[in-house]
């Protein structure tokens, strides 16, 4: 079996194979989907290659997979930890992923299916189009304010228009996303938390810190507990620890098949609704359907009602609850730890 590492490039890869303990330059691949099927069909089924995550890491991975017989995808942050050279060339670089990889300390990269991608590339473009909308319409409303002109009296200016399987415990959804603080140890004391990792993709991770400062303007539970971290912690960490709780309810959600208890029924109806009008369904005029609840001022202000009721009752739950992080420095510890560094 060859190990073939791939130090991969825009327009170019530099490959090097590695069999029985040595090394031997295949040459450079340009980056083409015809003369990489033509290089990937020179491979044997019993190969390894190993690439680096960059931006057409998956389209490499997806044309050469069906010709061998794996391929890994390398995280590069932390391959430069543990293989720092002074003397880099694409050459060493391809060798180094190869080395790793055959002596088993290749940090790789979970690689999406096709469905997982597509979705990706649609979350991503959507993201995009929403910047450049919002960026066009700053440009309008600021041409108009130097121009003396009014603003728009209307709202807007611009008029009104299985994943989670792969995820065996909440922790690991919150690592992904990046919110999961680093477990740090600072000498021979306890271990503490630091700061969050910021190691997952940052659309994805920005997107429940979005939802957490939604849910901290509406009553319930988490409201609460954003109150509660802010009252120690400042608005910021809150806002991130309130992200965390929300994606660690978002998968026991989609892991049970169950609902959310404290949601508002009638405004999740409406949002179904709208959902499924935006999305070509026929409207039903003239028909009330579970959405009309939510235009019946009694009906929203039970549910506010019951939900600021339980957002009451938070306090009083975690009211008991010891305080976390390391126990406060006693004398007889303090001595001995100033008699250890003497």
């Amino acid at each position: 079996m060859r190990v073939i590492g791939m130090d991969i490039h825009r327009v170019f890869a530099e490959a090097v194979a590695l069999k029985d303990g040595r090394l031997r330059r295949l040459g450079r691949v340009t980056l083409r989907r015809d003369l990489l099927e033509k290089f990937a069909a020179a491979l044997s089924k019993d190969d390894v290659v190993v690439v680096e995550a960059t931006g057409n890491a998956a389209a490499v991975a997806a044309v050469i997979g069906p010709h061998v017989k794996r391929v890994v995808i390398a995280n590069p942050k932390q391959v430069r930890v543990i293989a720092h050279a002074k003397i880099k060339t694409d050459t060493i670089d391809a060798g180094v992923l190869a080395q790793l990889y055959a002596s088993g300390f290749l940090p790789e990269v979970w690689i999406a299916d096709e469905a997982t991608q597509a979705l990706r590339r649609q979350v991503t473009r959507r993201n995009q189009s929403v910047r450049q909308r919002s960026r066009l319409k700053n440009i309008i409303q600021s041409i108009l304010h130097a121009h003396l002109i009014p603003s728009c009296p209307h709202q807007d200016l611009c008029g009104a228009n299985g994943e989670i399987g792969r995820f065996a415990r909440p922790q690991k959804l919150v690592s992904c996303l990046g919110l999961n603080p680093s477990v740090r140890q600072s000498g021979p004391g306890p271990a503490c938390h630091g700061r969050i990792t910021k190691q997952g993709r940052g659309h994805a991770r920005g997107m429940p810190v979005e939802a957490a400062w939604a849910a901290a303007r509406a009553p319930g539970p988490l409201r609460a507990f954003f109150l509660r971290v802010r009252g120690r912690r400042g608005q910021h960490v809150a806002a991130v620890a309130t992200a965390r709780k929300l994606a660690i309810l978002v998968w026991h959600l989609l892991a049970k098949n169950e609902s959310y208890l404290l949601a508002w029924p009638a405004l999740h109806a409406r949002k179904l609704r709208d959902l499924a009008l935006k999305a070509g369904h026929k409207p039903a005029r003239g028909q009330k359907g579970a959405a009309h609840a939510y235009n019946v001022r009694s009906s929203r202000e039970q549910e506010r009602r019951f939900l600021e009721q339980a957002e009451a009752a938070y306090p009083r739950f975690v009211a008991g609850w010891n305080p976390r992080g390391p126990k406060p420095a006693t004398k007889a510890r303090t001595g001995a730890a100033n008699e250890e560094r003497r």
